[in-house]
């Protein structure tokens, strides 16, 4: 338990110092990937595996004999993502970081040795490809290029970027023919398919623009390769199997299926995980417990490990409903819930199909209202019921499907009763929508590009005037290059269904950030990057007044959701609590602690004046009021 230093008190605080405490972490242990198997140079059988959750970026490696373990920190690398290979003579590389690093193994110093930096334009990756030399090869984002570690001697190299379209930021998971040839899937703003010759350098783009007009309309943003038996590349495009050549791509009569799992690298110590002698491993990270059945004599031996444990980081902290807060995680997009009277703590699980973010949760029709990422995954669910397939939770909308959008930050109820949520289109596009759910029958109403290429981000009802405020961005997806110079706000007529005003509060700016309704009916609003505020009159349709904040490194929930019992709007900083007061649009820093010391968290204030907050995957609180309790 910390306690902050009180700075102001001024009715927020009877007296004394902020009590905050740290209540625990509500998600369960994330998982871990087990990679392979292989020998050390003593012979010992050693497991390899990757952590990447919201707490812990790494490696490590745990001994099938006595459990003993070493974990390699990757952190200060700043990875998005890791991957990892054993070459046929057991020697570990890894690529991991931002910008990305190849790294070595070196089992007698028992660490990584830094090969160094390919090409600084790298910040993420998903999959790689092994060629018949050895050769280890990664895409990368944000210029779609390829870059390589040559594991004879150790060299790094950087192969150049694949697509000439500026827009193109992807490339993920390469594959390698045995005639050295790579195959580049290029995407996300539309399908392209490059074919590297490795030998003489020679680079083609193998979709026609039929291919990709084909693949458009069956909305394939990037096709899917992977390595054949055979050693051949084929590419599934939109249903379409093709056999890659480095100048063409041909369609055989009788393909093969497209593969379950890209594991486009050579040989493969993946699955099973083998330790020699009949023995299969099995990896249990919850408990860092590895399983060990013998195929021969079918008998199981249990070794316990000491991984470290992953905690699974809290992305969003959305309501309450029936006594208890409810809240998602991030890697997975597991929700969460917390009594509220006994602190009791439940993982409910996955509810939506977007499987690595909890945007938010609200409380609505007798139950939670949720919008997860990658599939823009609207969903209910009744936490009162038992859980059901297809019934409970129930997919309302995957907006990533319908209407090419993948995020939705923020839920509001709308002075119509129905609820409202801004999004962010899928990755490479620009043109954001707002969404209304009918909770009578859940029906879903869409409009898409409302403000030219925008995204939009936060909605507050405005009761007075029937209509929602909310708040937009020049950007767009992951990787889209903005057309706009400027962003805005503006207030959308529910009755009319179309924009009433618009304008910009603060001209120039490129993001509005989080907004919320005071208790006089005034809409304030913070501008992302930036230390500003705006005070803006709905009716009036004008702003009264913008200040600088005296605070630096606003969270990016920045406000909580409603203003505290004395009418107060409360948000975090790095470092502390800040509160507005609309009676003279006065700011002032309330509380400062540790816990606080991140940029990246959610914030929920109950009717009472309990702020709960987020501290990676630990859930903390702050009695702002005592004289509440």
């Amino acid at each position: 338990m910390v306690f902050g230093s009180l700075l102001v008190m001024n009715g927020l605080c009877r007296a004394g110092a902020y009590k905050f405490e740290k209540l625990g972490a509500p998600l369960t242990t994330g998982p871990a990937r087990a990679a392979f198997v292989v020998k050390d140079p003593q012979g010992r059988s050693v497991l390899w595996g990757i952590i990447e959750s919201a707490t812990k970026k790494g490696v490590f490696a745990a001994y099938l004999d006595d459990g003993k373990t070493l974990w390699l920190d990757l952190a200060p690398y700043r990875p998005s993502h890791i991957v990892m290979h054993a070459t046929p003579d057991e020697r570990i590389y890894v690529y991991a970081g931002t910008p990305g690093h190849f790294f070595k193994f070196n089992w007698e110093q028992g660490k990584l040795v830094d090969l160094g930096v390919p090409t600084k334009q790298s910040s993420y990756l998903l999959g790689y490809a092994v060629g018949p030399d050895g050769k280890i090869y990664v895409g990368v984002n944000p210029q779609a290029r390829l870059v390589c570690v040559d594991p004879k001697t150790d060299k790094v190299a950087d192969l150049g970027r694949m697509s000439e379209d500026p827009a193109e930021c992807y490339l993920l998971h390469p594959a390698v023919s045995d005639e050295n040839v790579a195959y580049c899937p290029v995407g996300l703003h539309h399908p392209e398919l490059w074919a590297l010759d490795l030998t003489t350098g020679r680079k083609k783009q193998l979709l026609t623009p039929e291919l990709q007009a084909h693949m458009a309309a069956k909305k394939v943003a990037i096709p899917y390769v992977w390595l054949d038996k055979t050693g051949e590349v084929f590419a599934d495009l939109g249903g379409k199997i093709g056999l890659c050549r480095a100048d063409h791509i041909e369609f055989p009569k009788n393909p093969p299926p497209r593969s379950s799992s890209v594991l486009n690298y050579r040989p493969s110590k993946t699955q099973p995980l083998s330790a020699g002698n009949g023995e299969i491993v099995g990896f249990n990270i919850a408990q860092g417990r590895v399983e060990i059945k013998n195929t021969k004599t079918r008998k199981t031996r249990v070794v316990q490990t000491q991984v470290p444990g992953v905690g699974v980081g809290i992305y969003s902290i959305g309501c309450e409903l029936n006594g208890k807060l409810y809240g998602g995680g991030v890697k997975p997009a597991n929700t969460f819930e917390m009594d509220l009277a006994t602190g009791q703590m439940r993982d409910l699980g996955m509810l939506g199909k977007g499987a690595t973010q909890v945007y938010d949760v609200i409380a609505c029709n007798g139950g939670l209202y949720q919008s997860s990422y990658a599939e823009g995954s609207l969903t209910y669910f009744d936490p009162t019921r038992p859980k059901v397939k297809d019934v409970n939770p129930k997919e309302i909308a995957t907006l990533s499907k319908t209407h090419d959008q993948e995020r939705a930050p923020q839920f509001a109820r709308g002075p119509d009763g129905m609820l409202y949520v801004g999004t962010i289109p899928v990755k490479g596009h620009l043109g954001g929508a707002l969404v209304r759910i009918n909770p009578a029958d859940n029906a879903v109403k869409v409009w898409r590009n409302i403000v030219p290429n925008q995204s939009l981000l936060w909605v507050e009802p405005v009761p007075e005037t029937g209509e929602m405020f909310v708040s937009t961005g020049v950007g767009g997806g992951s990787s889209a290059i903005p057309t706009e110079k400027e962003a805005f706000v503006f207030l959308w007529d529910c009755k009319t269904e179309r924009i009433s005003w618009q304008g910009s509060p603060i001209p120039g700016t490129t993001a509005y950030g989080r907004v919320i309704r005071a208790g006089n009916g005034l809409i304030y609003g913070l501008v992302n990057s930036s230390t500003k505020l705006y005070a803006f009159d709905p009716a009036k349709r004008k702003t009264l007044k913008t200040v600088d904040l005296p605070v630096k490194n606003i969270w990016w929930r920045g406000f909580a959701d409603r203003p505290g019992p004395d009418g107060r709007i409360i948000g975090l900083f790095e470092g502390g609590v800040f509160a507005v007061d609309p009676k003279d649009n006065s700011v002032k820093v309330i509380a400062e602690d540790s816990s606080l010391n991140i940029t990246f968290g959610d914030i929920y204030l109950t009717e009472k004046g309990v702020l709960y907050y987020s501290h990676h995957d630990e859930l903390w609180r702050v009695n702002l009021y005592h004289d509440n309790e």
